[in-house]
């Protein structure tokens, strides 16, 4: 019977304070099952977080993950990334690959983009690294944002493409057509007057917008975080402020349809597409079009 003795992994692990204390009502959701069953999210947050980026990467597939290769200098500012078949996958770029897939039937034949909000620029430098027939990129954003856009931009688009890219200050905003009007995961983060007036803006100056936003607000408490002043502040923030259970798939579509409404900039628009993205639920992404 010797051959079917414990492990000295499993001997540790018996002897350990967990098990000594095992309280039938509460084991689950702390301590000792985080050794039989499942990882403990507290000790083990870098695991989920890596798995999380190769499941995604599995979902977009090789052939959409290949695109990555013609997007150069994706490292530059360091990020947690894994080696997936031999590219590094980060979740930014991965976001952006998304993008990319969703609005490529639109992306071949777009020459002027207007990006409200770009961050540090990871979609426009996928777009023009992947779309050379675009052949204008305006960022939109504020100054010390900008500031940031143009410098990473600078460091790793090729010159022809920074050559397309003009940064604007929101006080400067251009009264020009755009082919396609781009708005990530910022809208949210504004005062509603201020989303207003971009969606009349966009009504007026825009032939197809893309939003990628959420959907709603959510409790941090679900999530096991504290309020904070930054919490309240971003409850407060956008147009839409209904409280969502971002677990919830009743909850999660009755939010999308209310997406669709508030992000439509105007009667005389349709919504072309729309569809859930990775790796969040709370966030939704549509395309909507100018009517002819």
């Amino acid at each position: 019977m010797k051959d079917f003795d414990k492990s000295p992994l499993w001997d540790s692990i018996l002897k350990s304070d967990v098990f000594q204390k095992i309280d039938i009502n509460s084991f689950k959701e702390e301590g000792a099952n985080t050794r039989i069953t499942q990882y403990s999210h507290k000790t083990h947050s870098l695991l989920f977080f890596k798995n999380l980026l190769f499941q995604m990467a599995n979902k977009l597939g090789k052939d959409n993950l290949s695109l990555l290769h013609s997007i150069p200098n994706r490292h530059v500012g360091g990020g947690l990334a894994i080696d997936y078949d031999d590219i590094s996958i980060d979740l930014d770029y991965l976001c952006a690959l998304e993008e990319v897939i969703f609005l490529k039937d639109r992306l071949n034949s777009v020459k002027s983009i207007l990006e409200i909000g770009a961050g540090y620029g990871r979609t426009c430098h996928s777009l023009l690294s992947l779309f050379p027939n675009i052949v204008e990129y305006h960022i939109l954003d504020l100054p010390s944002m900008l500031a940031l856009s143009q410098s990473y931009l600078k460091t790793v688009a090729n010159d022809d493409n920074f050559s397309k890219i003009q940064f604007i200050s929101v006080a400067d905003i251009p009264d020009i057509n755009y082919d396609l009007i781009i708005n990530i995961d910022s809208m949210q983060e504004m005062s509603q007057k201020t989303v207003e007036s971009y969606l009349k803006y966009i009504t007026n100056y825009g032939n197809a917008f893309y939003s990628k936003n959420t959907i709603g607000k959510f409790d941090p408490c679900i999530c096991g975080w504290q309020k904070s002043e930054s919490s309240e502040l971003a409850m407060n923030s956008g147009i839409l402020k209904e409280l969502v259970n971002i677990f919830c798939s009743v909850e999660l579509k009755k939010a999308q349809e209310r997406f669709l409404l508030k992000f439509l900039p105007s009667k005389n628009w349709s919504v072309k597409k729309h569809e859930a993205t990775l790796p969040w639920s709370h966030y939704y992404q549509a395309l909507f079009i100018k009517n002819a």
